[in-house]
């Protein structure tokens, strides 16, 4: 006696789907609040999304300027204490240009950092 397998062309399933979907209220009970609402939906969520991406960078542009400040502050009221001696012996544009390159590549770090942090 030989077994015959069932395949799919054979098979016979008959699926009753009782719920509405939004495609088959659109397009085959022709309702047309959806139509508006599914595009409206669209743009608030990719306007929230630019509003938000924008006051994230504007706070993060304003605490790395907070950062900037104090941090330069800091550091000139280190070189003003510091031995007159040492900074005699060197030139101080290199005092200055190195200042200026580190506070920079913190603040820089901070702020992209952060924002890298809640945009992932």
């Amino acid at each position: 006696m030989k077994i015959k397998r069932p395949y799919l062309s054979n098979l016979k399933i008959n699926i009753k789907m009782n719920f509405h979907t939004p495609s088959k209220k659109i397009f085959i009970d022709k309702d047309e609040t959806l139509i508006f609402l599914i595009p409206a939906f669209i743009i608030i969520t990719f306007a929230t999304k630019g509003i938000s991406l924008y006051l994230a960078k504007t706070i993060m542009n304003r605490v790395a300027e907070n950062v900037r400040k104090d941090i330069s502050i800091a550091m000139l009221k280190s070189l003003v204490g510091a031995d007159s001696h040492f900074i005699d012996s060197r030139h101080t544009g290199g005092f200055i240009a190195r200042l200026t390159n580190d506070v920079s590549m913190i603040v820089n770090l901070v702020s992209t950092a952060i924002l890298n942090l809640f945009k992932d």
